[in-house]
């Protein structure tokens, strides 16, 4: 399952926005926690619901990830807005924000990556079809991905390595995908801000 969109804390209540998700009637998810800082720990309780009326309580601790500042900069969610995939086999995959829909989402030191489409059999409702993050390393311009968790397999045998810019507002990355395989993908993609 992945999930995500926007969040609001008023005080100590926190509630959770879905703008994607794996799976159908994602909008009518509701998520409303308190949330405290307990021992350097983020502590919440409260409900989820969903549109089949069921509510759940949950109780959760997290732990902060500390990872290696990379960019500040990069910092936010991009959303892609042109792709050319050069496969092994020579075929060329070729996309824009119409008929591709990916975003990747910064922090300081990590990337989560979501691909979404329309499903037919979800009535065209786009939905998350993939998902995978880890850690990341940016020098001298040279960006590489190092995924941790995914929603496929072989993630861990894949390498990402991209020459990356910043020109006029957007996002421009272009490099080599390996896949689990061994097989290489040439990709050109250009990102925009969507946070």
């Amino acid at each position: 399952m992945c999930l995500g969109g926007h969040y609001s804390l008023n005080g100590d209540v926190y509630e959770e926005f879905t703008e994607f998700a794996s799976y159908k009637d994602y909008k009518d998810l509701k998520v409303k926690f308190k949330l405290t800082m307990e021992n350097g720990k983020m502590h919440t309780v409260g409900t989820l619901s969903g549109a089949d009326g069921i509510i759940t309580t949950y109780d959760e601790w997290y732990s902060k990830v500390e990872v290696p500042t990379q960019s500040k900069e990069l910092t936010g969610t991009w959303r892609v807005i042109s792709q050319r995939v050069n496969n092994p086999d020579g075929s060329v995959f070729t996309a824009d924000s119409t008929s591709a829909s990916m975003r990747k989402v910064f922090t300081p030191g990590m990337v989560v990556v979501i691909r979404e489409q329309a499903i037919p059999k979800a009535d065209n409702q786009k939905l998350v079809v993939s998902c995978a993050g880890g850690l990341y390393t940016l020098k001298n311009g040279v960006y590489e991905e190092f995924i941790s968790f995914a929603s496929y397999k072989d993630f861990k045998s894949m390498k990402a390595k991209f020459d990356l810019k910043f020109e006029n507002g957007k996002l421009h990355t272009s490099g080599i995908l390996t896949d689990g395989n061994g097989q290489e993908a040439a990709y050109d993609e250009w990102f925009v801000r969507a946070d």
